[in-house]
């Protein structure tokens, strides 16, 4: 059509073809153009296709070419193509109906608005009412802009197959309005009352939303949806980093068997992130948040997954006002990321299936309230907040290096409650009325233990890896298994009580190298008739530390002496400290033997100490001792005064620690017991005269410390139980300590000797001793 202003007006023009070229203006009173069937229409570039009517009035197959503008009370409508030769519209200009819709045609019509080249003028679609209103089987791919000002951006019928890449917007309807069968696919923006509007799918054929662009609900849901469908936000890869969906009310609403992955943001900004009926399948990888509502609200056989176990991933979060998650029954959740709500996960139905490897955390204090029925969970992370399990035969697992902050409740049925090695409850547990079973593999519970009443018999079983501490019993335990508990193990009926064999270890290691380091402080000192002292202080990175003094009398072959010693030392292993101050008073011999003198002692002593560590180790104790034992030595000296010297050394001591009661272990005492501590050493020397009639002695020795104390028995005797045990009796397990020893040694002609030696363990630690000694 050349330009001008009349119209095309013929319901019979069929497989024809109709151009409106560049420039030219079609505006006649009635419909601007309008023809029957199979009939194509282009407009050019700047040509104008104006109506108050129908801007162009198509029969069926028709095929419309718009790079111009095409206006009308509705801009095109038109008939229907059919599966096998599909009528379409290619609109790279604009298309508006006012007040009607832009586009209002019939089944199998493919539109496709815009082009994907940049730089292209952008196309539009803009209707008073709806930007499209399409029958069945409309194939939609937008670049640019659709919009319905009082209606939805699309609305159409069933199997509608939608490709945007640009914006579609309802105003005051559904972004996209569909009926069932639908396929989308979203990388720009869709928006509206609701973003996306559909039905539902099949369970042979399900219906699909993918989305890496914005849906965004501004009156409603971001999705509103039926049954089978699945919905994907975002890309595993993140190369869509900003893909999602928004409502106004609910993010996702969604009939039985939705299928969703999401990975990047879904909310719900005045409900629940994402609402479902029954049997939903969730794999969620970014964020879904409820924020007045619930992360997900889902009924029956709800499976989710929140997160992946890869920790390179990234977190993945479910957050609601109300609750993490509330769902029906069976539930089958797998956790790694986090999940949150003022009650974290809800349940109404039996057979919860829960294994969080994450954090679930409930901000109003509770983090799990399961309802009836037999539940399962696994903890492998953290929960924050107090579980309920419901009624029913449940089952809670606290794997290793887990947490429940808050108390536990297994409420009424057979519940099974296993605490793994390194887990802990920092809170009460309460197994409930009927047969319930707690498993004890970890003593870290800060709260006390109810085992339940009614009549049922309840059993304690503790495990062999179980460390240190105490947990307080308020309920009576009907049966005590401890076939697999440790011989540290105590359970009093009102306690269980659990000691760290290495604190005792630590005490004897403490007190046998004091031991030997006071012997043989007393050995080598003078041997000269008359008043002699010394004394010494040693300290290093083996954390032994401390100091002696001792004073003496020698006849010409015996004497008399009194020794004090004060040393502490520190355990790592048991984060335990240690101090021991120890008397000696004893005598002293010297006789001839070959080329060389033996000397020994005897001495009775009474030391106290105390004991210093964590409340869940062992507490605070003073603890007492007495003493008795001996030594011998003996030194072979150069005869001339200068040369290559040898001496031997062995000693041992009886010590008799008294009983205590550590502050950490309730009401549980620790009986008398007796240590042997001995030690062997050898040593050898090379003297050398100096000026002024003084001498050195560089020298090298070794010393074997031996440890050999009494088991550890700890009584108690509480009231709940009267079956349970009142003591028990562990070893110490104390390891013998082997040292090599440098040095060297300076003597003065007025009776003065002062040494500096260094000692290597076989830890790898390393001491430092200086002493000083004067013969009067």
């Amino acid at each position: 059509m050349a330009p001008g202003t009349g119209g095309f007006s013929d319901a019979g023009f069929n497989d024809g073809t109709i151009i409106v070229r560049d420039g030219a203006t079609v505006s006649p009173p009635g419909d601007a153009i309008l023809f029957g069937d199979n009939t194509s229409l282009t407009v050019e570039e700047n040509g104008v296709v104006f109506s108050g009517a129908n801007g162009v009035a198509a029969g069926d197959g028709f095929e419309i070419d718009n790079d111009g503008s095409i206006t009308g009370g509705t801009g095109i409508m038109g008939g229907s193509g059919t599966d096998a030769d599909r009528a379409t519209i290619d609109n790279t200009g604009s298309i508006t109906g006012t007040p009607a819709n832009a586009i209002d045609v019939d089944d199998y019509v493919t539109i496709t608005n815009g082009t994907a080249a940049d730089g292209d003028a952008a196309a539009s679609i803009t209707g008073g009412a709806h930007g499209i209103l399409a029958g069945s089987n409309l194939t939609l791919t937008n670049h640019d802009d659709i919009e319905g000002t009082m209606g939805s951006g699309v609305f159409a019928t069933d199997d509608a197959s939608i490709d945007n890449f640009g914006s579609i917007t309802g105003g005051m309807g559904d972004g996209l309005h569909l009926g069932n069968g639908f396929d989308v696919e979203n990388d720009g923006s869709i928006e509206g009352g609701n973003g996306i509007f559909g039905g539902s799918g099949t369970d042979a054929d399900r219906a699909t939303i993918t989305n890496t662009g914005s849906i965004d609900g501004t009156i409603s849901h971001g999705i509103s949806v039926g049954n089978f469908v699945t919905i994907t936000n975002g890309t595993a890869d993140d190369s869509d980093p900003d893909a999602s969906v928004t409502g106004a009310s609910i993010g996702i609403l969604a009939g039985a068997d939705l299928t969703l992955t999401n990975h990047d943001e879904i909310e719900g900004e005045n409900a629940s992130g994402v609402q479902a009926t029954d049997d939903a399948t969730i794999d969620n990888f970014g964020s879904i948040t409820g924020a007045n509502g619930d992360g997900l609200h889902l009924g029956n056989n709800a499976v989710v997954t929140n997160g992946s176990s890869d920790a390179s991933d990234p977190a993945a979060s479910i957050t609601g006002s109300a609750n993490g998650i509330f769902a029906g029954t069976g539930l089958d959740l797998t956790n790694y990321g986090e999940i949150e709500g003022t009650t974290g996960v809800t349940t109404t139905g039996a057979n919860a299936d829960i294994e969080n490897w994450g954090s679930i955390t409930g901000t109003g204090g509770t983090a799990l309230n399961l309802g009836s029925g037999s539940d399962e969970v696994v903890n492998r992370g953290t929960i924050t907040g107090d579980v309920n399990m419901g009624s029913g035969s449940d089952s809670l697992l606290l794997a290793a290096g887990s947490t429940v902050d808050g108390n536990i409740d297994m409420a009424q049925g057979s519940d099974t409650l296993e605490l793994e090695f390194g887990s802990s409850v920092d809170g009460d547990i309460d197994m409930g009325v009927a047969t319930d079973t707690l498993i004890l593999n970890s003593i870290n519970v800060s709260g006390t233990v109810d085992m339940g009443s009614g009549g049922a018999t309840d059993t304690l079983r503790v495990l062999g890896d179980i460390g240190p501490g105490v947990i307080a019993f308020s309920d009576n335990v009907e049966v005590y298994d401890d076939d697999e508990a440790p011989d540290t193990a105590l359970f009093t009926g009102d306690f269980l009580i659990v000691a760290d064999r290495t604190v005792f270890a630590g005490q004897d290691a403490l007190a046998t190298r004091q031991t030997y380091q006071q012997s043989t402080s007393i050995m080598s000192a003078s041997a000269t008739p008359g008043w002699y002292g010394s004394g010494s202080i040693f300290g290093g990175d083996a954390e032994f530390n401390g100091g002696d003094v001792l004073i003496g009398y020698n006849a010409e072959t015996f004497g008399g002496f009194l020794s004090f010693s004060k040393a502490d030392a520190d355990a790592d292993i048991s984060d335990s400290d240690f101090e021991r101050h120890n008397f000696l008073l004893g005598v002293k011999g010297f006789t001839p033997m070959g080329a060389g003198v033996v000397s020994g002692i005897a001495y009775i002593g009474r030391g106290d100490g105390d004991i210093k560590s964590a409340m869940d180790v062992t507490g605070q104790a003073a603890v007492d001792d007495t003493s008795f034992g001996m030594a011998a030595r003996y030194d072979l000296k150069p005869a001339s005064g200068e040369g290559l010297g040898f001496s031997a050394e062995a000693g041992a001591s009886r010590i008799t620690f008294d009983s205590f009661d550590p502050s950490g272990l309730a009401d549980a005492t620790i009986e008398e017991r007796d240590l042997t501590a001995s030690y062997v050493s050898l040593e050898t020397g090379y003297s050398l005269s100096l000026s002024g009639g003084n001498t050195i002695r560089p020298f090298l020795g070794a010393v074997a410390l031996f440890s050999n104390g009494d088991d550890v028995t700890m009584s108690a005797q509480g009231t709940n139980n009267s079956n349970a045990p009142g003591s028990t009796s562990f070893s110490t397990s104390g390891d013998d300590l082997t040292m090599l020893r440098l040095g060297a040694e300076l003597g003065g002609s007025a009776g003065w000797t002062a040494k500096v030696e260094g000692q290597f363990d076989d830890n790898g630690d390393t001491t430092g001793i200086v002493s000083f000694g004067m013969a009067f």
